[in-house]
């Protein structure tokens, strides 16, 4: 069973005027981050190999049947995903880097900071510490913690993580009453990763998102669950791959007109107010994965 799961903010819920546009092949750029080059930051579980470009790749490779300008990034710099007006050596808007393609993805190993039970924050994690600022403000010189992100607040319109915790549900009701989702500027209409434990058994099917988000009609935020979503993953009744959406919009009618509309190369909507933004997410109800809380158990 799929349901919504909602999360309202403290601002009077009001309808915006959606105007809506095609992303035209000639000015839609997208962008991919990938943890796979260069890795003085890696160690037994954040082996670059495990993160071949080639996952990045089929995603940008449907991507460019709509966008014209695509880049695949195989390192990961503490400046390329934190925002300015969070640390001064924040670039994340500059030429490549997170916030400068009109869609984004981020390949990397994420880490749940407060206990998995209860995330206060998700840390990104980085190929090497030794970019142009150090240290990156993170846990330690090796990740970009997710308070120090905000994905939106210049080009990105649509961003996903293939990174394990960086789209916990319990981010998303431990701020309750709040503008917005951490690592997103309100900005951003849509936000897609993993609650729990992610896993690149089921990455390559990142080119089958793009693709059926692009081709076959079906919107972004369900595209994403759809094809990222994986029950018993490791066979005999384990654990479950359990993607996650969240969309922002004026209000709940607003981004739930979003969540089953926006296409990467269809309707996108106007951004999402700069203020008193509402946030709602999407996710099998049923899903239960390793290091997550079911996502049942939050309804």
């Amino acid at each position: 069973m799929k349901k919504v799961i909602l999360n309202a903010t403290l601002s009077t819920l009001l309808m915006g005027v959606l105007l809506s546009y095609s992303n035209q092949s000639n000015a839609a750029q997208a962008r991919a981050l990938t943890y796979a080059c260069g890795a003085d930051c890696s160690d037994s579980s954040g082996d670059p190999a495990l993160f071949s470009t080639s996952y990045a790749a089929g995603w940008l490779s449907a991507m460019s049947s709509a966008y014209s300008e695509t880049t695949n990034d195989c390192t990961i710099f503490a400046e390329e995903l934190a925002d300015a007006s969070f640390w001064s050596g924040g670039l994340d808007h500059t030429a490549s880097n997170i916030d400068d393609g009109d869609a984004t993805l981020l390949v990397t190993h994420g880490g749940c900071v407060g206990g998995w039970d209860h995330c206060t924050s998700w840390n990104a994690y980085l190929t090497t510490a030794s970019g142009h600022y150090s240290p990156p403000p993170g846990d330690g010189q090796c990740t970009v913690n997710s308070a120090n992100m905000d994905v939106g607040d210049n080009d990105a319109e649509f961003f996903h993580s293939t990174a394990c915790h960086s789209s916990q549900m319990d981010l998303l009701y431990e701020y309750q009453g709040h503008w917005k989702f951490p690592t997103c500027n309100n900005r951003l209409h849509q936000y897609g990763g993993f609650h729990g434990t992610a896993n690149s058994m089921n990455w390559d099917k990142l080119d089958d998102f793009a693709t059926q988000a692009l081709q076959s009609g079906e919107s972004i935020a369900w595209a994403w669950i759809e094809n990222m979503t994986l029950f018993d993953a490791w066979g005999s009744g384990s654990s479950d791959l359990c993607p996650a959406s969240h969309i922002h919009g004026y209000s709940v009618e607003d981004a739930g007109v979003r969540r089953d509309n926006e296409r990467y190369n269809g309707t996108v909507y106007s951004d999402p107010p700069a203020s008193g933004a509402v946030a709602i997410g999407l996710a099998y109800t049923n899903c239960d994965p390793p290091n997550g809380l079911s996502i049942g158990s939050y309804m």
